[in-house]
């Protein structure tokens, strides 16, 4: 038994340059091989050998997930011989390595306007910081990428050409698990469409598009779960549907189905 460990040991040695990865692989099958013989002193050196093997591969030509596979396979190897400091230490190596990737990529896409443009960046860098069991981190990675589709939407004056756009940044803020940015993204929105309604029935034309930007900014304000403004939206709806002679619901279901605009929890529904 212990031959053969020694030669899984040799063949590792000899295939350190020409192929790390494959060295890799049999110094680990060595040192699991010791320690079925309680050899944990020639155990561990194997251990030793495919750590530092690992450390001298470049990650720059590497899938960075392999690597965080190879080095989490180690770590569970020290664990398996009671040696869980070194464990820590091997991941807190790895972690720092998609650390820093996660940094580079947020600063890299600062400078970028579009947010689609963005989005297969942060999205990737959120991926890396949730490998590094950093939450904190994959959640600000989303919140930059909401951020970067709330300014896109802040540009926009048409309130239904903005709407998709803050629907984005709703769902990356959900997944960077910030409802008070969820909530904000719904009152801009909101005060979107309440602006154009302002503006059409200050100026007694179209009442009915007025209307209809007052229902929309009711529905989001609600969502936002902002009470008073979206109080301040049905009294408007009231006072223009008395003004129109029309009830409401009939006023409703002719801006749906007349004039082909959707109650904008159904748009938000296709979003979620």
């Amino acid at each position: 038994m212990s031959s053969r460990c020694k030669t899984q040991e040799e063949n590792a040695a000899a295939l350190e340059v020409e192929n790390p990865i494959s060295a890799f692989e049999l110094y680990k099958r060595a040192a699991k091989c010791f320690g079925n013989i309680n050899d944990e002193k020639s155990s561990g050196k194997c251990l030793e050998k495919a750590v530092k093997i690992i450390q001298k591969i470049d990650t720059s030509t590497e899938d960075i997930f392999q690597t965080l596979e190879k080095y989490t396979s180690v770590s569970e190897i020290y664990h398996q011989i009671g040696k869980p400091s070194e464990s820590e230490k091997l991941m807190k190596i790895v972690h720092k390595k998609f650390i820093d990737l996660v940094k580079s990529i947020r600063s890299e896409v600062k400078g970028l306007d579009d947010p689609y443009s963005s989005e297969k960046r942060l999205t990737l860098a959120a991926a890396y910081a949730k490998a590094a069991a950093d939450h904190s981190l994959r959640n600000a990675c989303w919140v930059d990428l909401g951020d970067k589709f709330r300014e896109k939407a802040t540009k926009i004056s048409n309130p239904r050409q903005a709407l998709d756009l803050y629907l984005q940044a709703v769902k990356k803020y959900n997944k960077g698990d910030n409802r008070k940015l969820v909530n904000e993204m719904y009152k801009e929105a909101a005060n979107n469409f309440t602006k154009r309604g302002n503006q059409i029935e200050k100026s007694k034309k179209d009442l009915i598009m007025a209307i209809e930007n007052y229902r929309q900014a009711r529905i989001l304000n609600s969502m936002a779960d902002n009470k008073k403004a979206a109080a301040a939206m049905s009294k408007k709806l009231e006072d223009l549907c008395e003004i129109i002679g029309f009830p409401q619901n009939y006023v409703f279901d002719y801006l749906e189905k007349e004039l082909g605009f959707s109650d904008v929890s159904v748009i938000i529904d296709e979003h979620s």
